[in-house]
């Protein structure tokens, strides 16, 4: 039987929360440990050096997107993966959250239950509106 291929996780993070630098911490430390490749927004190269981009070509290929911020982080995530099939783990850093899944303290078992196929989707739907004037 084929080797399956190494999980691809994508990460998006706001800077201005104080807790993402832990949270993207470990996020890493997660795919580290689960031989996943993350690929990280240009913004939290300077929390991870090294490690690859998520460019737009990447996007439709990842398994995962995490959103690590507030809603407005997981729907800048979500547009970056909008006409594909990526789920979301949307982690809330913020203070509502209305829209992410998942509190800080719950991210690894978030990521484990993802892992291990233990998870439901919530669909959502997304409207492109052009404004024509005569």
């Amino acid at each position: 039987m084929p080797e399956a291929a190494p999980l691809r996780i994508g990460v998006v993070g706001h800077p201005r929360y104080a807790p993402l630098e832990e949270a993207l911490a470990r996020v890493l430390a997660f795919a580290d440990r689960h031989g996943a490749t993350p690929f990280l927004e240009e913004a939290l190269h300077g929390l991870a050096p090294g490690r690859a981009d998520l460019t737009p070509d990447v996007c439709g290929s990842l398994d995962l997107l995490v959103t690590l911020g507030g809603d407005g982080t997981l729907l800048r995530g979500a547009r970056r993966v909008a006409f594909g099939s990526v789920p979301v783990l949307g982690v809330n850093l913020g203070h509502l959250g209305f829209l992410t899944s998942a509190a800080p303290e719950e991210l690894e078992d978030a990521l484990e239950h993802f892992v291990a196929g233990d998870y439901s989707l919530e669909e959502r739907m997304a409207l492109r509106v052009q404004a024509l004037f005569a």
